[in-house]
C-alpha cells in the first residue's frame, strides 16, 4: 500500500480548509473517533484504517479479513446515522 508524502498531505489540507473549513488533521481525528465510538472498531483495526498497520494483527486484517473490517466500518458510521453501505468510489 502506498504511503502519502508531505506534498500529498499539504495539498489535502489546503483543499479541505478551503472547501469545507476543516483542517486535514481534524478530519483524521474525527474519523478515528467515529471508528472507535462504542468500540465498534478495535484499536488494531482503527490503526489499519489510519494507515498505521505495523502490528501483526493489523496486517492480518488488511490481508485476510477485509470483509469483516468493511462491515465494522459501515457499522461505525451507522452509529451516527450515516449510511455508507451503498457508497461508491
Amino acid at each position: 500500500m502506498p504511503k502519502f508524502n508531505y506534498t500529498d498531505i499539504a495539498a489535502t489540507h489546503k483543499i479541505m480548509k478551503r472547501d469545507v473549513g476543516i483542517a486535514y488533521i481534524a478530519m483524521r481525528k474525527i474519523h478515528y473517533n467515529v471508528m472507535r465510538f462504542r468500540d465498534t472498531v478495535s484499536l488494531d483495526e482503527a490503526e489499519v484504517l489510519a494507515g498505521r498497520f505495523k502490528s501483526v494483527s493489523a496486517r492480518y486484517y488488511v490481508l485476510h479479513d477485509p470483509e469483516k473490517l468493511t462491515d465494522k466500518y459501515v457499522t461505525a458510521w451507522s452509529n451516527f446515522g450515516i449510511d455508507v453501505s451503498h457508497t461508491s468510489i
